[in-house]
């Protein structure tokens, strides 16, 4: 990840603290030179993941098994991994725009790794941090019935 990325993340890492404590919009945008629209944008952004991670707790827990949870598991329970990857929860979300449409867990277990890499999102690091909590396992061949 690059510095700009890094330095970005904790840009908005302290955004989001300054705004929690009650700083205005506009005195975050002036000390930032960024617009109070964007401040708002960033805030709402992260409101928007922290209701996520409340639900995905409510139903998985705090710090669930990945491995041991169903194929139908939304993609999204990543975000629950101990992960310090800068814009892990970014990353994962942007699992479900890849031409792929990773969008459970199952999905992910069953691609192969050379069809992940060909999306622009997914480099090898990515790919390898992903794998750690979320292995391929082969698709079972369905029964003819």
């Amino acid at each position: 990840m690059s510095k700009g990325v890094r330095e970005q993340s904790a840009r908005n890492e302290v955004i989001v603290r300054l705004a929690k404590k009650g700083t205005s919009a506009n005195d975050i945008a002036a000390q930032f030179a960024i617009s109070p629209a964007r401040v708002r944008a960033i805030v709402k952004r992260d409101a928007q993941l922290e209701r996520r991670r409340v639900k995905l707790k409510k139903k998985y827990g705090g710090r669930p098994k990945i491995e041991k949870l169903p194929d139908e598991a939304p993609i999204d329970v990543l975000v629950l991994c101990e992960q310090r990857t800068v814009g892990w929860a970014a990353r994962v979300r942007k699992l479900t725009r890849t031409s792929l449409q990773l969008r459970t867990l199952g999905d992910l277990r069953h691609t192969r790794d050379i069809e992940l890499l060909t999306e622009p999102r997914i480099g090898v690091r990515f790919l390898a941090e992903l794998r750690t909590f979320c292995a391929y396992r082969r698709p079972q061949k369905q029964a003819r019935g």
